[in-house]
C-alpha cells in the first residue's frame, strides 16, 4: 500500500469509523488490513477490512460504506482476510461483535454459521 493510501485510510477511519481507528491503524502498521477504493485520481475509501493483530484468526473491523455497500465490496475484503489466515495455516475466521442484523446476515450470506454468541456489557462511569 502506498504512503498517500495509508493517510487516505486513516484519515477515512478517524472521521467516519472512529471506534475503530485505532484497531485499523495497528492493523495497517502491521500488514493486516485491506482496503477498497473508489476512483483513479482522488481515491476514496469504501471499504476496510483487518484481521487482529492480539486475536489470532479474528477479523478485525470489517466495514464497508453504506454507499458501497451490497456491491461484493464486503465479500472481497472478507475474502482477502481468509485469504492471509490460511496462508498462515488457520482453519477457520472468527468474525465477532456484529453491531446489527444486516452485519450479522452479511456473514452468514458467506456460509459462516453462529458458533458462540458474544455479549457486549458496559458499566456507567
Amino acid at each position: 500500500m502506498h504512503d498517500e493510501d495509508v493517510t487516505r485510510v486513516l484519515l477515512a477511519a478517524t472521521s467516519g469509523w472512529p471506534r475503530s481507528a485505532d484497531e485499523i491503524a495497528r492493523a495497517l502498521e502491521h500488514g493486516t488490513c485491506h482496503v477498497a477504493l473508489r476512483g483513479d485520481s482522488d481515491p476514496v475509501v469504501v471499504g476496510i477490512g483487518c484481521h487482529s493483530i492480539t486475536r489470532a484468526g479474528w477479523t478485525g473491523p470489517l466495514i464497508v460504506d453504506e454507499s458501497a455497500r451490497r456491491r461484493c465490496v464486503g465479500q472481497a475484503l472478507l475474502g482477502q482476510i481468509c485469504r492471509d489466515l490460511m496462508i498462515a495455516e488457520f482453519d477457520r475466521v472468527i468474525v465477532a461483535d456484529l453491531p446489527d442484523d444486516a452485519a450479522r446476515s452479511f456473514i452468514e450470506s458467506t456460509g459462516a454459521v453462529a458458533s458462540t454468541r458474544y455479549q457486549r456489557m458496559s458499566k456507567q462511569l
